[in-house]
């Protein structure tokens, strides 16, 4: 099998689990949307394609010093693991995103962008799970890091860019059964990438 197509199911559903996880990004979308139109919610949307490069940097610079102890890679997956699978949690018990339209504000990217960087949850994810599947990446091909992150971030920022759309046009869609189903199949798809990761660790490690 092309080493490749796990990568990039990994960057698909990791992607799209991240575009509609809740989170203080996704309720700063749906709120913009609401308050302002379509246009506003899209500025907080793609806000991460520009806060999450030095974040990115930073991340894989902290796990390549740490990667000459294979221990250590493994601790990362474990890590990795364990952070996925309380995201999973996350989805299982979502109700329904919480709107407070007193939140809004003019400059829609700005705040988008000082919130994604306050908010400890993409520092923790490129660590733990982006970093090694980067060096995965990198280890095939320089190719097969531009198709990863293509698709990690073209359905992160997609998938806050289709809740935008929905908001604005059927509000009614946001507390319905459908959203809720649907965080459910992806907190199941998430359960089954904290298993992989989890192996991976106790493989490196044992």
């Amino acid at each position: 099998m092309d080493p490749v197509i796990p990568l990039i199911s990994a960057a698909f559903i990791l992607g799209a689990t991240s575009g509609l996880s809740p989170g203080p990004l996704l309720t700063l979308v749906v709120a913009e949307s609401f308050q302002k139109g379509f246009r506003s919610g899209a500025a907080v949307a793609v806000a991460p394609l520009i806060t999450d490069a030095p974040v990115i940097l930073l991340m894989l610079w902290l796990a390549h010093m740490l990667s000459s102890v294979e221990a250590v890679i493994g601790v990362l997956y474990m890590l990795g693991a364990c952070y996925i699978a309380y995201l999973s949690v996350a989805l299982f018990r979502f109700k329904g995103v919480e709107i407070d339209a007193s939140s809004g504000v003019r400059a829609s990217f700005m705040k988008g962008a000082v919130v994604n960087l306050l908010n400890p949850a993409p520092y923790v994810f490129w660590l733990t799970i982006g970093a090694p599947l980067l060096v995965q990446s990198r280890e095939i091909s320089w190719m097969a890091v531009v198709a990863f992150l293509a698709v990690f971030y073209g359905l992160l920022v997609g998938m806050k860019l289709l809740l935008a759309v929905l908001v604005g046009k059927n509000r009614h869609l946001l507390k319905g059964g459908y959203y809720r189903a649907v965080m459910r199949a992806m907190g199941v798809a998430l359960l089954i990438f904290a298993a992989i990761f989890m192996k991976h660790g106790i493989e490196k490690i044992f």
